[in-house]
Protein backbone atom coordinates (compact mmCIF):
# COMPACT_ATOMS: atom_id res chain seq x y z
CA UNK A 1 0.00 0.00 0.00
CA UNK A 2 1.42 3.59 -0.68
CA UNK A 3 4.18 4.79 1.63
CA UNK A 4 4.31 1.89 3.67
CA UNK A 5 1.28 2.56 5.77
CA UNK A 6 -0.31 -1.26 6.42
CA UNK A 7 -3.48 -2.03 7.97
CA UNK A 8 -2.76 -5.63 9.52
CA UNK A 9 -1.12 -5.05 13.19
CA UNK A 10 -3.24 -2.57 14.45
CA UNK A 11 -2.13 0.36 12.67
CA UNK A 12 -5.16 3.14 11.38
CA UNK A 13 -5.56 4.81 8.82
CA UNK A 14 -3.79 8.33 9.37
CA UNK A 15 -5.92 11.35 7.99
CA UNK A 16 -8.65 12.22 5.16
CA UNK A 17 -6.17 12.24 2.63
CA UNK A 18 -4.60 9.08 2.53
CA UNK A 19 -8.74 7.68 2.54
CA UNK A 20 -9.44 9.89 -0.15
CA UNK A 21 -6.00 8.60 -2.07
CA UNK A 22 -7.46 4.79 -1.48
CA UNK A 23 -10.63 5.84 -2.69
CA UNK A 24 -9.07 7.28 -6.12
CA UNK A 25 -6.62 4.35 -6.43
CA UNK A 26 -9.79 1.83 -6.15
CA UNK A 27 -11.44 4.12 -8.55
CA UNK A 28 -8.63 4.30 -11.14
CA UNK A 29 -7.92 0.44 -10.79
CA UNK A 30 -11.96 -0.09 -11.73
CA UNK A 31 -11.60 2.41 -14.62
CA UNK A 32 -8.73 0.12 -15.92
CA UNK A 33 -10.69 -2.87 -15.81
CA UNK A 34 -13.86 -0.58 -17.35
CA UNK A 35 -11.52 -0.50 -20.25
CA UNK A 36 -10.10 -3.62 -20.56
CA UNK A 37 -13.30 -5.19 -20.63
CA UNK A 38 -14.34 -2.64 -23.52
CA UNK A 39 -11.29 -2.82 -25.89
CA UNK A 40 -12.43 -3.36 -28.96
CA UNK A 41 -11.19 -6.57 -30.54
CA UNK A 42 -8.13 -6.77 -32.93
CA UNK A 43 -8.55 -5.71 -36.57
CA UNK A 44 -8.12 -8.18 -39.26
CA UNK A 45 -5.48 -6.99 -42.22
CA UNK A 46 -6.19 -7.46 -45.68
CA UNK A 47 -6.22 -11.05 -47.55
CA UNK A 48 -3.29 -11.40 -48.74
CA UNK A 49 -2.91 -13.71 -52.08
CA UNK A 50 -0.01 -15.99 -52.85
CA UNK A 51 0.48 -18.74 -55.12
CA UNK A 52 -1.71 -21.22 -56.21
CA UNK A 53 -3.48 -23.92 -54.12
CA UNK A 54 -1.70 -27.47 -54.53
CA UNK A 55 -1.64 -31.18 -53.21
CA UNK A 56 1.48 -32.37 -53.67
CA UNK A 57 2.02 -36.51 -52.55
CA UNK A 58 5.87 -36.08 -53.52
CA UNK A 59 5.55 -39.18 -56.20
CA UNK A 60 8.77 -37.28 -57.68
CA UNK A 61 10.12 -34.14 -57.51
CA UNK A 62 8.16 -30.91 -58.83
CA UNK A 63 11.38 -28.65 -59.21
CA UNK A 64 9.05 -25.87 -60.19
CA UNK A 65 7.54 -26.03 -56.72
CA UNK A 66 10.18 -26.80 -54.55
CA UNK A 67 14.22 -26.12 -54.02
CA UNK A 68 16.40 -27.93 -52.09
CA UNK A 69 19.30 -26.58 -49.30
CA UNK A 70 22.47 -27.51 -50.13
CA UNK A 71 25.80 -26.02 -48.70
CA UNK A 72 25.44 -23.78 -46.36
CA UNK A 73 23.59 -23.42 -42.81
CA UNK A 74 21.48 -21.34 -41.24
CA UNK A 75 24.25 -20.00 -37.79
CA UNK A 76 26.41 -21.09 -35.84
CA UNK A 77 23.47 -22.65 -33.23
CA UNK A 78 23.34 -25.04 -35.43
CA UNK A 79 25.09 -28.46 -35.34
CA UNK A 80 24.50 -29.37 -39.13
CA UNK A 81 25.01 -27.66 -42.66
CA UNK A 82 22.15 -28.20 -45.49
CA UNK A 83 23.38 -31.13 -47.69
CA UNK A 84 21.27 -31.90 -51.36
CA UNK A 85 21.88 -35.49 -50.11
CA UNK A 86 19.81 -35.27 -46.95
CA UNK A 87 16.77 -34.71 -48.99
CA UNK A 88 15.21 -37.85 -51.21
CA UNK A 89 11.90 -37.57 -52.85
CA UNK A 90 10.26 -41.16 -53.61
CA UNK A 91 6.90 -41.05 -52.77
CA UNK A 92 7.48 -39.51 -49.97
CA UNK A 93 9.96 -36.46 -48.46
CA UNK A 94 12.44 -37.84 -46.65
CA UNK A 95 14.77 -35.83 -44.57
CA UNK A 96 17.55 -37.39 -42.76
CA UNK A 97 20.25 -35.79 -39.54
CA UNK A 98 23.70 -37.75 -39.50
CA UNK A 99 27.15 -37.29 -38.75
CA UNK A 100 29.02 -35.91 -41.36
CA UNK A 101 32.60 -33.68 -41.32
CA UNK A 102 32.13 -30.74 -43.70
CA UNK A 103 34.32 -27.08 -43.61
CA UNK A 104 30.72 -25.86 -42.28
CA UNK A 105 29.50 -28.71 -39.40
CA UNK A 106 29.84 -31.87 -38.04
CA UNK A 107 26.41 -33.27 -38.77
CA UNK A 108 24.43 -33.05 -42.41
CA UNK A 109 20.64 -32.70 -42.91
CA UNK A 110 17.77 -31.80 -45.31
CA UNK A 111 15.70 -28.59 -45.75
CA UNK A 112 13.14 -28.45 -48.87
CA UNK A 113 11.33 -24.35 -49.21
CA UNK A 114 9.09 -23.33 -51.76
CA UNK A 115 10.40 -21.26 -54.77
CA UNK A 116 6.89 -19.14 -54.44
CA UNK A 117 5.70 -17.17 -51.49
CA UNK A 118 1.98 -18.27 -50.07
CA UNK A 119 -0.55 -16.12 -48.49
CA UNK A 120 -3.78 -16.53 -46.01
CA UNK A 121 -5.06 -19.63 -46.24
CA UNK A 122 -4.78 -23.88 -44.98
CA UNK A 123 -1.53 -25.24 -45.14
CA UNK A 124 -1.49 -29.12 -44.18
CA UNK A 125 1.42 -32.21 -44.12
CA UNK A 126 1.33 -35.87 -43.45
CA UNK A 127 4.45 -35.95 -41.33
CA UNK A 128 6.62 -38.62 -39.16
CA UNK A 129 9.33 -36.12 -36.93
CA UNK A 130 12.84 -37.16 -36.28
CA UNK A 131 13.27 -38.43 -33.31
CA UNK A 132 16.28 -38.60 -30.80
CA UNK A 133 17.16 -35.48 -28.21
CA UNK A 134 18.77 -32.22 -29.80
CA UNK A 135 16.86 -32.41 -32.83
CA UNK A 136 13.66 -30.98 -34.30
CA UNK A 137 11.53 -31.68 -36.70
CA UNK A 138 9.68 -28.60 -38.85
CA UNK A 139 6.45 -28.03 -41.24
CA UNK A 140 6.51 -23.83 -41.24
CA UNK A 141 5.57 -20.99 -43.01
CA UNK A 142 9.17 -17.71 -43.29
CA UNK A 143 10.01 -14.79 -44.46
CA UNK A 144 12.52 -12.62 -43.10
CA UNK A 145 15.69 -10.11 -43.35
CA UNK A 146 17.38 -12.67 -46.05
CA UNK A 147 14.59 -12.21 -48.36
CA UNK A 148 14.18 -8.19 -47.78
CA UNK A 149 11.22 -8.74 -45.18
CA UNK A 150 9.98 -8.30 -41.58
CA UNK A 151 10.77 -11.92 -39.50
CA UNK A 152 6.87 -13.10 -40.07
CA UNK A 153 6.50 -17.43 -39.66
CA UNK A 154 3.97 -19.75 -38.76
CA UNK A 155 5.35 -22.96 -37.12
CA UNK A 156 4.79 -26.66 -36.27
CA UNK A 157 7.38 -28.12 -34.84
CA UNK A 158 7.68 -31.43 -32.82
CA UNK A 159 10.93 -31.62 -30.64
CA UNK A 160 12.95 -35.11 -30.78
CA UNK A 161 13.03 -35.77 -27.18
CA UNK A 162 9.38 -34.81 -26.56
CA UNK A 163 7.78 -36.76 -29.23
CA UNK A 164 4.24 -36.97 -27.23
CA UNK A 165 3.98 -32.81 -28.05
CA UNK A 166 3.79 -30.11 -30.93
CA UNK A 167 4.58 -27.00 -30.82
CA UNK A 168 2.45 -24.19 -32.25
CA UNK A 169 4.14 -20.74 -32.73
CA UNK A 170 4.37 -17.72 -34.74
CA UNK A 171 6.07 -14.75 -35.03
CA UNK A 172 5.24 -11.17 -36.26
CA UNK A 173 8.18 -8.76 -36.73
CA UNK A 174 10.81 -11.02 -34.79
CA UNK A 175 8.40 -11.15 -31.75
CA UNK A 176 6.57 -14.79 -30.81
CA UNK A 177 3.99 -16.48 -29.52
CA UNK A 178 3.69 -20.44 -28.90
CA UNK A 179 2.00 -22.84 -27.55
CA UNK A 180 2.44 -26.29 -26.47
CA UNK A 181 -0.27 -29.01 -27.26
CA UNK A 182 -0.04 -32.57 -25.24
CA UNK A 183 -0.35 -35.92 -27.71
CA UNK A 184 -1.76 -39.07 -27.66
CA UNK A 185 0.90 -41.08 -29.82
CA UNK A 186 4.62 -40.93 -30.38
CA UNK A 187 4.77 -38.38 -33.23
CA UNK A 188 8.41 -39.96 -34.06
CA UNK A 189 6.98 -43.50 -34.63
CA UNK A 190 3.88 -42.50 -36.39
CA UNK A 191 2.82 -40.31 -39.54
CA UNK A 192 -0.33 -37.84 -38.85
CA UNK A 193 -1.46 -35.16 -40.52
CA UNK A 194 -1.22 -31.30 -38.98
CA UNK A 195 -2.39 -28.04 -40.05
CA UNK A 196 -2.87 -24.37 -39.50
CA UNK A 197 -5.38 -21.88 -41.28
CA UNK A 198 -3.56 -18.12 -41.46
CA UNK A 199 -6.48 -15.99 -42.09
CA UNK A 200 -6.18 -12.31 -41.48
CA UNK A 201 -8.21 -12.40 -38.70
CA UNK A 202 -6.72 -15.53 -36.85
CA UNK A 203 -4.47 -18.26 -37.07
CA UNK A 204 -6.01 -21.89 -35.98
CA UNK A 205 -4.12 -24.96 -35.98
CA UNK A 206 -5.24 -28.74 -36.30
CA UNK A 207 -3.95 -31.80 -35.84
CA UNK A 208 -5.76 -35.03 -37.58
CA UNK A 209 -8.20 -32.54 -38.43
CA UNK A 210 -9.71 -31.45 -35.39
CA UNK A 211 -8.81 -27.68 -33.78
CA UNK A 212 -6.83 -27.85 -31.36
CA UNK A 213 -5.35 -23.94 -30.80
CA UNK A 214 -6.66 -20.71 -32.32
CA UNK A 215 -4.26 -17.09 -32.25
CA UNK A 216 -6.33 -14.04 -33.01
CA UNK A 217 -4.00 -11.54 -32.85
CA UNK A 218 -4.92 -9.86 -28.98
CA UNK A 219 -1.44 -10.33 -27.66
CA UNK A 220 0.82 -10.21 -30.38
CA UNK A 221 -0.13 -9.01 -34.36
CA UNK A 222 -0.64 -11.97 -36.48
CA UNK A 223 2.05 -12.02 -39.90
CA UNK A 224 1.49 -9.76 -42.61
CA UNK A 225 4.22 -10.80 -45.05
CA UNK A 226 3.59 -13.51 -47.70
CA UNK A 227 6.33 -16.26 -46.62
CA UNK A 228 7.82 -19.43 -48.59
CA UNK A 229 6.70 -22.82 -47.11
CA UNK A 230 9.14 -24.95 -45.68
CA UNK A 231 9.96 -28.10 -44.33
CA UNK A 232 13.41 -29.13 -42.03
CA UNK A 233 15.01 -31.61 -39.42
CA UNK A 234 18.09 -29.62 -37.79
CA UNK A 235 20.06 -30.24 -34.21
CA UNK A 236 22.33 -28.47 -32.02
CA UNK A 237 24.51 -28.66 -29.50
CA UNK A 238 24.19 -25.26 -27.59
CA UNK A 239 20.58 -24.81 -27.43
CA UNK A 240 19.91 -27.53 -25.13
CA UNK A 241 17.63 -26.10 -22.76
CA UNK A 242 14.50 -25.92 -25.27
CA UNK A 243 16.12 -29.54 -27.11
CA UNK A 244 18.00 -31.07 -24.80
CA UNK A 245 21.71 -32.47 -25.74
CA UNK A 246 22.34 -33.85 -29.57
CA UNK A 247 22.48 -37.30 -29.21
CA UNK A 248 24.85 -38.84 -31.50
CA UNK A 249 23.59 -42.46 -30.82
CA UNK A 250 19.91 -41.54 -32.16
CA UNK A 251 21.47 -40.70 -35.58
CA UNK A 252 20.63 -41.21 -38.21
CA UNK A 253 17.23 -39.38 -37.48
CA UNK A 254 15.08 -39.27 -40.23
CA UNK A 255 11.86 -36.96 -40.61
CA UNK A 256 9.15 -38.55 -43.29
CA UNK A 257 6.52 -36.09 -45.09
CA UNK A 258 3.87 -38.16 -46.92
CA UNK A 259 2.30 -34.97 -48.81
CA UNK A 260 1.82 -30.91 -48.16
CA UNK A 261 -1.03 -28.88 -49.17
CA UNK A 262 -1.65 -25.74 -49.66
CA UNK A 263 -5.45 -24.37 -50.50
CA UNK A 264 -7.19 -20.82 -49.61
CA UNK A 265 -9.11 -22.05 -46.00
CA UNK A 266 -9.67 -25.34 -44.05
CA UNK A 267 -13.00 -25.69 -45.80
CA UNK A 268 -11.77 -25.84 -49.16
CA UNK A 269 -8.55 -28.05 -48.25
CA UNK A 270 -7.78 -31.01 -50.04
CA UNK A 271 -6.67 -33.24 -47.15
CA UNK A 272 -3.33 -35.10 -46.78
CA UNK A 273 -4.60 -38.62 -46.15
Amino acid sequence: MARGIRLAGGLALAGAGLTAGLFAAQASQDSAQAATRSAPAPQPGPLLVGAAPFHDDFSSFDRKRWSISDGWRVGKWMANDWRRSQSRFDNSLTLTMEPNQTDLASYSSGEVQSRATYGHGYYEARMKAGGGSGNVTGFFTYTGPHYGDEWDEIDVEIIGRAPREVMFTYFRDGKKESYIHKLDYDATQESHVYGFDWQPEYIRWYVDGELIHEADGSKLQLPIQKQKIMVSLWGSETQTEWLGPLDDSALPSRAVFDCIAYSRDFASRQPCE
